[in-house]
């Protein structure tokens, strides 16, 4: 109690002397400290929030890192109240879905901290639900599955583990063996809200490698379980999850094994039969079969030239087209795209061109033309090729139709009768790199045109002697084939401000053996939250209590809630960790902070007090709330003095109020309790209230004669009395109060105007008469003489 009156006090000073804007050129900086303790001091804050806000002001001034931490650990206090209010919103029968979702999102912030994992659990079938139901709309959609992301990427590995094991929990209760005599559609809705791409890249990107062991198990489950799953599945919820994975594939191919299940199911998928079918699409079958002609293992790459000359051999007009699919061809296309040198993408963006439009005109027309000799428009090619280094001059070079014309070259090439144009195969393929690589929507153009796809592996098949006309190749197929992965603004909620053309995640870079020197993304997940303060904040004391009691008043719903449940069963109020129980020495803070529940104890302590020490010390707390309201505002304030007068101080007090002291402790008993009514008549005196007043009247004419009015007159009688020293000091206190009690209650009666007082003293008392009579005889006895 001495340290919030002093607290209030010291701002009440900063408050009068200095303006804000100067402390920082007036306070000391010892001062800082002490303003910090007070802004984390969360009891105080919330019992005097405005002079918590001036304390916010001057440290804001002062001290700009101590600032920072506050505003830091208030962010995650709000946060908490969030985590509870879901909790508590989450068990209401038809709750709001999109205000949970919000509330969720609010959440994650303090999850880190807190470690509350039944909000994961209760969020993630939430969105279950939420994903399960026809009538969610796509904003509902959205909102949910990106709180759903970044809880599976959380920088906490246990809230992590938590997600994963969440949704391994509800795909194996939809998918598992169990399920096999249900009807299929009644089980697979549970798992719509994974059948996502931006869901599924996050497991496999993220998920598949994550230094947590538990999470990576749980995330190779999932998948497994997905893959494995058809019998089990509705057609429409196999098709949506096909349809959701095609866009991962080039990220889920890194994980292909012949040893685990969950890459010998990987390889499964992406098989294709010898009819050129497969569970995937043709043209998905096609690229897949490609890719694994970059992979690491020799293993993969053997099935990759297998399924591809399947391909080859069920392509349109196959047997009119080079090069001839005999063993020797195939068996040495194993390492194809294996290539020992690596061509960097990078291309010259500097916003002016050394090369003018009109000379890359003549010498694209050069290239276009069928009458021009073919050694010149093999060197107007390879002009061309130097050119698109420049990106400024492709907007020129696409507006001509080179693109087109490369195609034509390349598909006359792996004709029968196309040898006359492999020498301008190694032009045609350079100039196409760099075109490809600066133009998205042309990469994705020619990434999903299967035709296009089987000419350049014809074209690297037959040429496939000319290491650097391969490197191009390789470096073409590259492009397309991983276009789907390339693309930041896909996976990701904000793009770098200047991204390159084409990049790709790091789990592709360091799985497969690319032939490019390329730029990457996503070596974290983009849905992964940094903790809003540092692990070196939140292990400080001031700052941990904070939170902690900020978790215990939020999950109570307010401290008058907390307090009452303390009076009930432990299990009614302990379903979370006990690192975040608050100790019994925050408790008793927190007790005699709120005003309410501090005057309660107060006057408990006095009704079963055994000593007069007890009684004197529960006195002196009350008066410092009294205190404390008066150093808050100038006037009058309602805090405290509201929660005193719906509690019964009135019958605490009246027991000592109604005896004569016995003794030098009773006197001095009752000088304190006198004190306090002194400073509650004070306060009573500007208020129109007249409640107490006519409790301490009825408490003075209610006997005959009246203690306190009798030890008013023995003042002259003391002086005959043999007293020590001691105990006249105490009389003499006593004595004193009492005049000063009068003297306010004299005043106290002058400001009733109409005298409602004393007539409903008359109206109530039978003996009022005579009372009133001899109380005015006293008072004017002992103010007059």
């Amino acid at each position: 109690m001495a340290f919030i009156s002093i607290s209030l006090f010291t701002m009440r000073l900063l408050q009068t002397l200095i303006p804000v804007e100067k402390a920082n050129h007036v306070l000391p900086e010892s001062l800082m400290d002490a303003l910090f303790l007070l802004s984390v001091d969360l009891p105080f804050r919330t019992a005097y929030p405005s002079v918590h806000e001036a304390v916010i002001a001057f440290m804001e001034q002062l001290n700009s890192e101590d600032y920072w931490v506050y505003k830091q650990a208030s962010e995650t206090a709000y946060s908490i109240e969030c985590a509870t209010t879901f909790m508590s919103c989450s068990a209401k029968e038809g709750a709001n879905f999109l205000e949970l979702v919000e509330l969720a999102e609010k959440a994650l912030t303090s999850l880190p901290y807190h470690k509350h994992f039944p909000l994961v659990r209760k969020f993630i079938h939430i969105c279950s639900n939420i994903y399960s139901s026809a009538q969610s709309g796509p904003v509902l959609l959205e909102e949910s599955q990106k709180v759903l992301l970044r809880m599976m990427s959380n920088w906490v590995p246990a809230v992590r583990a938590e997600a994963y094991n969440c949704c391994l929990e509800i795909v194996k209760d939809s998918l598992g063996i169990h399920n096999v005599t249900k009807p299929v559609s009644s089980i697979c809705n549970g798992i719509n809200f994974l059948l996502h791409p931006k869901v599924l890249y996050e497991i496999t990107t993220f998920g598949l490698q994550d230094s947590n062991n538990e999470v990576c198990l749980a995330a190779k489950a999932l998948l497994t379980y997905f893959l494995q799953g058809r019998l089990v599945m509705t057609a429409s919820s196999w098709n949506k999850f096909i349809e959701a994975l095609c866009p991962v594939i080039p990220l889920l191919q890194v994980f292909a094994d012949m040893e685990e299940a969950l890459g010998t199911s990987i390889v499964a998928l992406c098989e294709t039969s010898e009819r050129g079918e497969g569970v995937l699409p043709k043209t998905t079958l096609l690229k897949t079969a490609l890719r694994f002609l970059f992979a690491k293992k020799l293993t993969l790459r053997t099935l990759g030239i297998k399924w591809l000359s399947v391909h080859l051999m069920n392509e349109k007009e196959s047997n009119c087209k080079r090069p001839e699919l005999q063993g020797n061809v195939i068996s040495k296309a194993v390492s194809l795209y294996v290539t020992e040198r690596s061509v960097d993408l990078k291309l010259d963006d500097k916003g002016t061109s050394f090369f003018k439009a009109d000379t890359v005109r003549k010498v694209a027309e050069i290239f276009t033309s069928e009458t021009v000799d073919m050694a010149l428009r093999k060197s107007a090619a390879e002009q061309l090729a130097v050119i698109a280094q420049d990106m400024t001059m492709h907007s020129v070079i696409k507006e001509l139709g080179i693109v087109g014309k490369i195609r034509s070259i390349l598909q006359k090439c792996v004709h029968q009768s196309g040898k006359d144009f492999e020498g301008m195969v190694l032009p045609c393929l350079s100039l196409l790199r760099k075109v490809v690589y600066a133009d998205p929507v042309l990469r994705l153009s020619l990434a999903q045109d299967a035709e296009f796809i089987l000419i350049v592996t014809r074209v690297s098949l037959l040429l496939q002697n000319d290491s650097v006309l391969l490197g191009e190749a390789a470096a073409v197929m590259c492009l397309l084939l991983f276009d789907e992965v390339s693309r930041m603004d896909t996976w990701s909620e904000e793009v770098p401000t200047s991204p390159p053309p084409f990049s790709l995640p790091v789990a592709v870079v360091r799985r497969f053996h690319l032939p490019v020197s390329v730029s990457t993304h996503h070596a974290v997940s983009v849905y992964t939250m940094a903790s809003p303060l540092c692990s070196e904040w939140i292990t400080m004391k001031p700052v941990s209590d904070m939170l902690r009691v900020a978790w215990n008043l939020s999950w109570n719903q307010g401290i008058d809630n907390f307090l009452q449940n303390l009076e009930k069963e432990p299990v009614a109020n302990e379903n979370f960790s006990d690192t975040l129980k608050l100790s019994p020495e925050e408790v008793l803070t927190l007790r005699m902070t709120h005003s309410t529940s501090g005057l309660q104890d107060c006057l408990s302590y006095i009704t079963q007090a055994v000593s007069h020490g007890e009684v004197r010390s529960a006195v002196a707390r009350m008066n410092f709330y009294l205190l404390n309201d008066r150093l808050v505002l100038n006037c009058l304030t309602d805090y405290n003095m509201s929660s005193l007068k719906c509690l019964p101080w009135h019958t605490a007090l009246s027991r000592f109020l109604l005896v004569q002291p016995a003794c030098a402790e009773d006197e001095k008993l009752l000088a304190d309790v006198i004190s306090f009514l002194n400073k509650i008549l004070r306060e009573q005196s500007r208020s129109s209230d007249s409640q107490d007043l006519q409790w301490i009247l009825e408490m003075l004419l209610k006997q005959s004669p009246s203690p306190l009015l009798d030890l008013i007159i023995q003042k002259e009688q003391t002086a005959k009395k043999d007293l020590d020293d001691t105990q006249a000091a105490v009389r003499q206190h006593l004595q004193k109060e009492l005049m000063v009690f009068f003297n306010t209650l004299m005043l106290c009666l002058t400001s009733v105007t109409d005298r409602a007082v004393l007539a409903n003293r008359k109206s109530n008392d039978p003996h009022s008469d005579a009372g009133c009579s001899r109380f005015h005889f006293i008072l004017n006895r002992i103010f007059h003489g």
